[in-house]
């Protein structure tokens, strides 16, 4: 994806999706939902690193932390501070589903299909993959901090986000869509929602094979 906001809305409906299996609560609870949040972003902090650590090192996009290796322990560490936080969940639970989400942020700049390839099994090998159909059109990359910046006026920068919302944040919405009945939750799919996000993506993969 292209965005902050499109890892963050991403994780945010992985964790919606997951919610009613990995909480022990009857209705839906905020620290979670933050957790995954913030978790969705972090494996970005390495362009900050970067830019901070420039004129000692060279650190590249999309390296160790865009790794499953790196999903597993941000996941981890995530879910034991969720279970501190809101005692009344289960790490057995919490745990692999909050790696699952970890695992959102790659998997987003995978479907991207274009930057520095996205390095699944490090550091078991370098290589990277992305995938064959850019499901994004667009991919801003900067080493400086006006560059960064530039995300907020750059028009496929805004073209992709406002995607992100169309696909993403309609998902959250038919996620977090259900009601709870005795011990079992019951699934209420907002259809619209879910209808307006495929159309959202049909319309990213018509962009794709416009300008492919």
């Amino acid at each position: 994806m292209s965005s902050f906001m499109g890892h963050s809305l991403g994780a945010a409906a992985c964790w919606k999706l997951l919610e009613p299996w990995a909480t022990e609560a009857r209705r839906p609870e905020r620290t979670p939902l933050v957790a995954a949040v913030v978790l969705g972003a972090l494996p970005d902090l390495d362009v900050v690193a970067a830019i901070a650590l420039k004129p000692f090192v060279h650190l590249q996009h999309r390296g160790p932390s865009h790794s499953l290796l790196a999903a597993v322990g941000l996941g981890l560490i995530t879910g034991w501070i969720v279970t501190r936080l809101a005692p009344e969940n289960k790490a057995t639970r919490l745990l692999p589903a909050f790696f699952i989400v970890a695992c959102i942020h790659p998997l987003l700049d995978w479907a991207m299909a274009c930057g520095p390839p996205v390095p699944f099994l490090w550091p078991l090998t370098g290589k990277g993959w992305l995938s064959p159909v850019q499901f994004v059109p667009t991919a801003y990359y900067s080493h400086s901090l006006a560059g960064l910046l530039g995300l907020f006026t750059d028009p496929r920068s805004v073209v992709g986000a406002l995607l992100e919302i169309s696909v993403l944040g309609s998902m959250i919405v038919a996620f977090a869509r259900r009601r709870v009945v005795g011990d079992r939750w019951l699934w209420r799919w907002d259809r619209w929602s879910l209808c307006f996000a495929v159309l959202a993506a049909l319309g990213e993969l018509a962009i794709f094979v416009r300008y492919n």
